[in-house]
Parts: structure tokens; C-alpha cells; sequence
């Protein structure tokens, strides 16, 4: 039994290793927490646009949006609050998530100290979970926040929980009530907690199993309300499939939560065969670690493996969104495990074992913090970049009103950063647009609304900068400069050569270049059958190129690659294999001699395959914007 004087020192022990948590967390974040706003927080931000009364509050804090979600709490009153006080200051926001977050750490390190007795184990799961660079996204990106308050919701719901099996004190039951509920207003991942109480209750409380029933019931009722009232998406990347691709999205998960494991291709890639060893050796230690406690049956290594399966679970369907944010819930179930194997390392007392736990999770730490640094700092400096973008065009506008800003320079990565959600409507800027044949290099992303909002014909560009009403601004190192008089001549230039030679989806006065076989404009785009015709003129010299610009749906290639057979005027002049789902298509095809004369030309596009959405009885193929010679590399 300890003494007076032992307590009170493990209690300034347990709250100076608390403090340095906390501290700890704070410095690894750091740049996550200084990041400005990007992409969908702009349509989060825009929100308080809409709310003029109680009705439209009401509609802004219950409407579906985003894929048909309703999470009151951490998207709409979390933007509408704070945006209504902080305008654009992104600071207040990251101060909330980081609150919450450590909040959320606090309660992991508590649950852990009650489940497993051991100091040693309840401080080293939160800095586990905190190295974990798949939660990167979820600190520095706003409307990831519903990820951290979720967290925080679900670890409380789980305290009370753990107190109330000891103690079935009502207090108790009811803060566990009240955590699990509030947590519908936050993700939809709040469904699990009724089975991760059962689990646990499975595993060390067995006489707690029934009570846990009636925690089920709120959990069906939202399921039911969910599918029944949201209309489904149609955006293809979140579309649901629940087959066996639900095992590879598993093991595509279970790699980068093990092990900061991605793709060789991905933006932060860390060394590949680096991060598949660290996966390995981390996923035989916890599975070992696991397996030999449930041997000697202590199955709490199965329930904290059990907490990753059903936190990823809800998202194992969304086969073409894998993305690491996702992980920030299933990362608490290995770090809990993980810390559970640092405890009893610890209580041993045996030097080999502690070595060997300190070196594995030192290991995995130390990858995964340089991979989560690497990351917050990318965001912080795509944040920076757009902040002073959009500030720089804000003084511009200022010094000159009334003007048409035609924005050239701004590459894809860029666009998808912020402008698809129109930031500038937040300051009351309008007339902002993409100068002619900048479009080109942007993925329209028809799912995401496309990008017409941002596209002025070429000859409309070219009238206002005539008149003066209009000026262009180029982004270039990170400059916004100046160069309405350089871009007017080359848009002169090009129209003078090109202006009979361009069919653009988005220009009314390119309708009649297409065929009467082709569907309806949407947007900036058009989707085209199984075979489509465009006319054009013929080059008017020899060494022209048609240059095609498009976009191409994952769900068309499903069953392998498409390939595209194009031919002018009866001269075949390839066929473009087409393999890369959900990406701008850039297509191009030299002309041969003889078909420079300048009479017309008329192109006929065929596809291999075409699908059909459900509901909809159309051929749908690819999807194009633009059609256009140019001059032969």
C-alpha cells in the first residue's frame, strides 16, 4: 500500500508527464497550427453568407451537405461561430482544434491508466497517437476538425464508461450518455461506439455486456435516418463499394497507420522499402503481443485491435478516397496497443525487453514525426501561398475597381487549394477568372462543380482588355505580377491564328463546332457517346497539332483501360490509350500535311466503352472541354 508521500509524488509525476504530453504535441504541430485556410473551409467559411434569420440558421446548421453529412457541431457551428468573430483569422481555429485535441489526449492517457494500471503505458499512448502522421490533416486543416472533436467525444463517451463499470454510479452513466450523443453532431464514425463498448465489456466486464444494448439504439436510429433522408452522392469518389476491394483499402490502411507507409508516388513520400520494414516489424510486435496475451487470456491487445477495425470500418466502401485523415480514430486502437506492450515491457523490468520495446517505438516515432512534420509543413506553406494570392488580388481590386482580373499562372494544385470553393466571395470580390488557355492545365473535376465559374470566353478576355476593363495578373515564384500588355499580345496572337480553330464546351459560340450526337453543356464540359463529332478548320500550314483537353471518370475505367480512336477527315490520326481515373486528359495528335488547306475539318472521336450511371439511360464516355490546334512542338 503507498504511502501519503508516494501518492502525492506519482501524483506531481502523473501531472508533469501530462504537462510534457501536451507541450510535446504542441511543438510537433506547430506548423499545422499556423496554417491558413484551404479548399472545402471556404465553403464552410461562406456559410454565414446564408444566414439572415432563425430559418436560414436553422437550414445552415441541418441542411445536408458535403456527400449528404449533418455534423452540426464540428463543421456548422464551428465555422458559423467562429467565422461570424475571427472573419479569415485562421489562428482562433487551430486554437480550438488544438484544445480539443489535447483534451483528446488527456482522456487516451486516463482511459489507458485504468485499463492497464500502468503510468508507463498511459503517457506513452498520446505520444504515440500524436507522432502518428496520419493525423496531420486532421490538426492543421479546419474541416478536418470533426476528426479531433469526434476523437475527443469517443474518449470521454469511453471514460465514463470505464467509471461506471467500477463505480455504476448514475453520474457516470449519464456523462457517457451525453459524450455518445453529442457525438452524432460531430462524424458519422460515432455509430461504433456501441461496439466498442460491447467489445470491451466482452473482454474484462462480461456482467456489463447487456447494459451495453441500449446504446445500439440511438446508433440504428441515425443509420436508418441517414440512408433514408440523404440523397446518395453521385460525386465517383465517394461512391460505396462493398466487395472485396474492402480488403485491399484494409491493407493499404493498416500499412500506413504501422508504419508511415505510402504510396512511391505520393507527395510525402518517405523511402518505400524503409517504411514496408517498419510496417513489418511494428505489425508483428502488435500482433504477437496481442496473440500471446490472448493465450494467457487477457484479451485487451484484441480489443484495442479491435478499435482499429471498427474505426476504419466505415470507410473500407470508399474505395477510390483513401486518405490518411481517416486514420486519426483507428491510430488511437495501436497506439493503445502499442503503449500497452511499452507497459508491460516496463513492468518486467527486464532489460532486454525494454530495450527492444523502447527501440521499436522510438523507431516508429521518430519515422513517423519526421513524416507528420514533412507534411504540416507542405500545408503550411500551400496555406501561406494562397493567403497572400488571394490578399495580393484583394489589393489589387482595391486599386482597381470595377477592373476584370484575369488570373494566368495558376496551376492545378493551386486551383484545387482554395478556389473551387470561391474564397474571393468571402472578401465581396467578383469578376475574377482563369486568362484563356490557363484552364487547360486544371482537372475540371466535374464532381467537385468544375470550374466554369472561373472561365471567360477568349473573345470576351480579349474585348475587355481592349477596352481597358480589364487586367491580368500573372503568378510566377510565388509573385503576383503584373502583365496585362504582354498577355494581350500573345491572346491577340493566338486568336488571330487560332480563332476559327478552337471548339470550347464552355464558349456558346463554339456550340455549332459540335455534333448534334454530343449531350448537353454542363458546366465548362460536354460528355460525349460512344462516337462524337467536332468540326474545326483545317490548319492553315503545315506542322499543327490538335491538342484535346478532357477528363476522365474513375467509374469508366473500372474494367481496364479506355482507348480513344480519333480521326480527321477520314485520316486516322491515332489512338490515345486513356488509364488515368479521375485525372485531366491532354491528348495530342500531329496532323499530317494534307489536311492543311483551310477548309473545314471534321473529327470523329470513337470509344472502345461506354458506362451508364444508375438512373440515368445515357452512353456515357469521357468527358471533354476543349478542342484546339496549335503550333507543332
Amino acid at each position: 500500500m503507498q504511502s501519503r508521500r508516494e501518492e502525492r509524488a506519482a501524483g506531481v509525476t502523473w501531472r508533469l508527464g501530462m504537462t510534457a504530453v501536451v507541450l510535446f504535441a504542441l511543438w510537433l504541430d506547430w506548423p499545422g497550427l499556423k496554417t491558413w485556410f484551404s479548399a472545402d473551409d471556404f465553403a464552410w467559411l461562406g456559410l454565414r453568407l446564408h444566414v439572415h434569420d432563425f430559418g436560414t440558421l436553422l437550414w445552415a446548421l441541418f441542411h445536408p451537405f458535403a456527400q449528404g453529412t449533418v455534423r452540426v457541431l464540428s463543421e456548422r457551428a464551428y465555422f458559423l461561430t467562429l467565422s461570424s468573430i475571427f472573419g479569415l483569422n485562421a489562428i482562433p481555429f487551430h486554437a480550438v482544434t488544438f484544445v480539443t485535441q489535447a483534451a483528446a489526449l488527456a482522456l487516451l492517457a486516463v482511459c489507458m491508466r485504468r485499463m492497464t494500471g500502468s503510468t508507463a503505458a498511459a503517457l506513452a499512448a498520446p505520444v504515440l497517437w500524436t507522432c502518428s502522421s496520419m493525423t496531420a490533416q486532421a490538426v492543421s486543416w479546419s474541416s478536418a476538425y470533426n476528426e479531433v472533436l469526434c476523437g475527443a467525444l469517443l474518449l470521454a463517451a469511453f471514460y465514463f464508461l470505464l467509471r461506471h463499470i467500477e463505480s455504476n454510479r448514475r453520474g457516470d452513466l449519464a456523462g457517457l450518455w451525453i459524450c455518445y450523443l453529442l457525438g452524432f453532431g460531430t462524424l458519422e464514425h460515432i455509430v461504433v461506439f456501441p461496439f466498442v463498448a460491447a467489445a470491451w465489456a466482452f473482454c474484462r466486464a462480461r456482467g456489463y455486456l447487456v447494459r451495453t444494448l441500449p446504446l445500439f439504439v440511438p446508433a440504428a436510429v441515425f443509420a436508418v435516418l441517414h440512408f433514408a433522408l440523404v440523397p446518395a452522392t453521385t460525386d465517383p469518389l465517394y461512391q460505396l463499394h462493398a466487395d472485396a476491394s474492402m480488403f485491399r483499402t484494409f491493407r493499404i490502411y493498416w500499412l500506413m497507420a504501422t508504419g508511415a507507409f505510402r504510396a512511391p508516388d505520393d507527395w510525402f513520400a518517405a523511402p518505400h522499402a524503409a517504411g514496408i520494414i517498419l510496417s513489418l516489424s511494428v505489425s508483428a510486435s502488435l500482433a504477437g503481443l496481442a496473440a500471446f496475451q490472448a493465450w494467457k487470456r487477457d484479451f485487451r491487445g484484441l480489443f484495442f485491435l479491435g478499435w482499429f477495425v471498427l474505426m476504419v470500418g466505415p470507410v473500407l466502401p470508399l474505395r477510390d478516397h483513401i486518405q490518411d485523415y481517416y486514420l486519426t480514430l483507428p491510430a488511437v486502437g495501436l497506439a493503445m496497443l502499442g503503449a500497452w506492450g511499452i507497459g508491460l515491457a516496463f513492468e518486467t523490468r527486464r532489460a532486454p525487453y525494454v530495450a527492444g520495446a523502447a527501440i521499436l517505438a522510438g523507431a516508429f516515432c521518430v519515422y513517423s514525426a519526421r513524416d507528420l512534420r514533412i507534411e504540416l509543413n507542405w500545408y503550411y506553406t500551400r496555406g501561406r501561398r494562397l493567403e497572400s494570392l488571394i490578399d495580393g488580388i484583394a489589393a489589387e481590386r482595391k486599386a482597381h475597381p470595377g477592373e476584370i482580373i484575369l488570373l494566368n499562372g495558376v496551376s492545378d494544385g493551386l486551383f484545387w487549394s482554395g478556389f473551387g470553393d470561391h474564397p474571393f466571395r468571402l472578401l465581396g470580390l467578383g469578376q475574377i477568372y482563369l486568362a484563356p488557355g490557363t484552364e487547360s492545365g486544371i482537372n475540371p473535376h466535374p464532381e467537385w462543380g468544375g470550374i466554369s465559374d472561373y472561365i471567360i470566353p477568349a473573345a470576351e478576355a480579349r474585348a475587355a482588355l481592349a477596352a481597358g476593363n480589364a487586367q491580368v495578373l500573372t503568378i510566377a515564384s510565388g509573385r503576383l505580377l503584373e502583365t496585362t500588355a504582354a498577355y494581350r499580345k500573345v491572346l491577340d496572337a493566338e486568336m488571330g491564328i487560332l480563332s476559327h480553330s478552337i471548339a470550347d464546351a464552355a464558349d456558346p459560340a463554339s456550340a455549332s463546332r459540335f455534333g448534334a450526337e454530343w449531350y448537353p453543356p454542363e458546366q465548362d464540359f460536354r460528355w460525349m457517346p460512344r462516337t462524337a463529332t467536332v468540326t474545326l478548320d483545317e490548319p492553315r500550314k503545315p506542322g499543327m497539332d490538335l491538342v484535346i483537353t478532357g477528363f476522365c471518370p474513375a467509374v469508366l475505367l473500372a474494367h481496364g483501360p479506355l482507348h480513344l480512336t480519333v480521326s480527321a477527315n477520314g485520316i486516322r490520326l491515332g489512338v490515345a490509350r486513356v488509364d488515368a481515373p479521375g485525372q485531366a486528359i491532354v491528348l495530342n495528335f500531329p496532323l499530317p500535311m494534307q489536311l492543311a488547306g483551310g477548309g473545314s475539318m471534321e473529327l470523329k472521336l470513337t470509344l472502345d466503352r461506354v458506362y451508364q450511371a444508375p438512373g440515368d439511360k445515357r452512353d456515357l464516355g469521357l468527358i471533354f472541354r476543349r478542342f484546339e490546334l496549335r503550333e507543332g512542338a
